[in-house]
């Protein structure tokens, strides 16, 4: 406490009056803040406090390795240009989405990237390209899908609503949703040549656990 030089030691009596003529100095204000020494060395010698002590590097560690839970990819019914309509609850393959806008130049730099891809794994993998149109024009992705002679399957977000279901914020985002319906991987941003060396990797494995079961 403010003011004192020393640390002070009280032994009470039955009537909780201080033995320690000392202590009766130390100012009132002071006393509520004081906690007597041999109080803190008797809970570290328990044996209680010591079982606890050396437990805490453990659950340092078991909080540290826990792995996420996984998220479930929610059921949709998409829609696509001609009015054609996707459940994707029925579908029995990974899935990968992409998030994109015909306004967006990272999506027009990495479509024709995933247009590759669409065309190597097709047959593996559920390519959906959902136009975020609540933020862009029909009349613009018919235009940009027909001047780029685009083959990937292309869906439209008219709402928004696909859009706030995948948490996705802005253009490009890729989700991809393993063969059992969870969201693997939520990704914003350019992918790049390094980012489809990566999903065609990521593709492999889900290609090799889906043969497996």
């Amino acid at each position: 406490c403010r003011g004192s030089d020393r640390p002070y030691h009280c032994n009470q009596n039955h009537s909780g009056s201080c033995k320690n003529e000392q202590i009766r100095r130390i100012p009132w204000h002071c006393r509520s803040r004081w906690k007597p020494p041999y109080l803190l060395e008797k809970a570290l010698m328990s044996k209680k406090s010591f079982v606890l002590i050396a437990l805490i590097p453990f659950l340092f560690l078991m909080g540290c390795t826990a792995s996420p839970e996984k998220t479930k990819a929610p059921d949709l019914i998409l829609t696509g240009l001609h009015n054609e309509t996707l459940d994707t609850s029925t579908l029995d393959k990974p899935v990968f989405y992409i998030f994109w806008a015909t306004w967006c130049p990272y999506c027009k730099e990495d479509l024709p990237l995933i247009e590759e891809l669409y065309t190597d794994y097709q047959d593996q993998i559920h390519f959906i390209a959902l136009n975020v149109t609540h933020q862009d024009l029909v009349s613009k992705v018919r235009e940009y899908i027909d001047d780029n002679e685009m083959q990937m399957p292309v869906y439209l977000d008219m709402d928004g609503a696909v859009s706030t279901q995948f948490r996705v914020s802005a253009t490009p985002t890729v989700v991809v949703v393993d063969q059992d319906g969870y969201v693997m991987e939520n990704n914003l941003g350019a992918i790049g040549t390094e980012g489809i060396e990566a999903y065609k990797t990521l593709f492999e494995k889900l290609i090799e656990t889906d043969e497996a079961l």
